[in-house]
């Protein structure tokens, strides 16, 4: 896949492996960074131009306003849950020292299984399946080893402890243990933690699911379920979209 040209057209991928233009490492001096991650909506899936993609808008916007000069570096990954969001986040978005780090909720983040993973799994026997379930992999030093270098290692075991149910699942990334019975709950520590560490400003945006009239909107519940999971981290700000 080709990177992006003057044009921005397409869904070319960096080197970095998000959709967005090339990364330079090093901050220049007098230049905000903004590091938005979320899934596909993030990403832009089925948005041809980049620059209308909502993590570009939002550099354009603010830029032309004159409250630049700022970089919003776009890394949103089709199918990923808030935990694996916070984990790209760590093990990504933190080398280019953000200023503002922005989570973009989807509605079906607190599910295990909002990813194409699940297709995949659906094609195993049933016997395979339960194995899978069964197996007491998920705490061994080289799965935490793998998952705290690799954001494909944080896809598959996110997805596969999805098999398990709704029950409390941990994993350890260095000295902290993270646990949870979803990946909100799972990456919210995180979350905070990474922010008293590395003194950012943090928002979770709550995207709305726009599938029905404003008056019938029927996901306030998941709203109000966010603010309650995010209600011990004062540092990670809510804003609700709807």
């Amino acid at each position: 896949m080709e990177a992006y040209g003057p044009s921005l057209e397409g869904f070319a991928i960096n080197s970095a492996g998000f959709r967005d233009r090339e990364f330079e490492i090093t901050k220049p001096p007098g230049l905000q960074r903004f590091v938005v991650l979320g899934d596909s909506i993030t990403a832009g899936n089925g948005v041809d131009d980049l620059s209308a993609v909502y993590a570009k808008r939002l550099e354009s916007l603010i830029n032309d306003e004159g409250s630049g000069p700022v970089e919003v570096f776009n890394l949103g990954v089709g199918g990923y849950n808030t935990l694996q969001q916070v984990e790209t986040l760590r093990v990504k978005g933190l080398q280019y020292d953000p200023d503002v780090v922005i989570i973009g909720f989807c509605i079906n983040d607190f599910s295990w299984e909002a990813s194409p993973f699940v297709a995949l799994m659906d094609q195993l026997e049933p016997e395979q399946r339960k194995l899978l379930g069964e197996m007491q992999w998920q705490n061994r030093p080289w799965v935490n080893a793998m998952m705290s270098r690799s954001r494909l290692a944080m896809f598959t075991f996110a997805n596969l402890q999805g098999m398990r149910g709704e029950q409390e699942r941990s994993y350890n990334v260095d000295d902290f243990s993270i646990k949870g019975t979803d990946p909100v709950s799972m990456a919210m520590p995180l979350l905070s933690d990474l922010q008293t560490e590395h003194g950012f400003d943090c928002f979770l945006f709550i995207i709305p699911a726009f599938d029905d009239e404003f008056d019938r909107y029927g996901h306030g519940h998941i709203h109000q379920r966010v603010r309650d999971v995010a209600a011990p981290y004062p540092n990670v700000h809510i804003v609700d979209l709807f």
